[in-house]
C-alpha cells in the first residue's frame, strides 16, 4: 500500500524521469497610451498648466477636453509613454489558476524588462498585464481606477527574447478597476 509520501516521491521520481524541460521568457517592452483624442501641446509648461515638469520630449500631452491654453498645438493620433505603471508577467494554466511569475514598474519613457520560466507544463502560453492609467478620465484619477490590459505572447517566442512597444488606447478594450469606496 503506498503512503501520500511515497506517492510524492513517485510523481517528483516522474516528472524527473520524463525530463520536462523548463521554458523561458525574455520581454523587453515599451508602454506607451495612443488615441485620436489627443492634442500635442508645443510649448513651455507654465504654473497654471496640467503638466508636471518631466515630461518624456518637448512635447506636453494632455486629453482634447481638458480646456484650452495659449499655446500653439496640433491635433492628430498621438501616443505618450505610460510612466510607472505595473506591468505583470504570467503563465495561463488550463486546469488551474494562472502562474504569476514577475512584476515591474514602467521607467520614465514607458520601458520594462520581464524574466520568467515555467517547468511543469511543455505548452507554455506566456502573457502580460498592465495595470495602467491611460484615458482614464478626471473623476476614475481621483477614484484611483486603473484600465487593465492583456497582451499574450506567441508561444513562438518561447525560450526566447520579445521585444515589442506596447500601444494602448481604445477604452473598451480593457477592463476598468476600481476600488470600492
Amino acid at each position: 500500500m503506498f503512503s501520500f509520501k511515497s506517492f510524492v516521491l513517485v510523481i517528483v521520481f516522474a516528472y524527473v524521469g520524463l525530463g520536462f524541460a523548463e521554458t523561458t521568457i525574455k520581454v523587453n517592452g515599451q508602454l506607451q497610451c495612443c488615441s485620436d483624442g489627443l492634442v500635442f501641446l508645443l510649448g513651455n509648461i507654465t504654473e497654471n498648466s496640467p503638466f508636471k515638469p518631466g515630461s518624456p520630449s518637448n512635447q506636453f500631452i494632455m486629453p482634447a477636453d481638458k480646456g484650452k491654453f495659449s499655446v500653439s498645438y496640433t491635433s492628430q493620433r498621438g501616443c505618450y509613454y505610460l510612466a510607472n505603471q505595473k506591468v505583470e508577467l504570467f503563465e495561463r494554466d488550463a486546469i488551474s489558476q494562472d502562474d504569476f511569475l514577475n512584476s515591474t514598474m514602467t521607467t520614465f519613457e514607458g520601458n520594462f524588462y520581464l524574466t520568467g520560466s515555467e517547468s511543469w507544463d511543455s505548452d507554455v502560453q506566456f502573457y502580460l498585464k498592465a495595470s495602467h492609467n491611460c484615458l482614464l478620465s478626471q473623476e476614475q484619477v481621483d477614484q484611483h481606477c486603473q484600465r487593465i490590459s492583456i497582451f499574450n505572447i506567441d508561444k513562438t517566442f518561447n525560450d526566447g527574447e520579445f521585444g515589442f512597444q506596447w500601444f494602448i488606447g481604445e477604452p473598451n478594450a480593457d477592463e476598468l478597476k476600481c476600488p470600492k469606496n
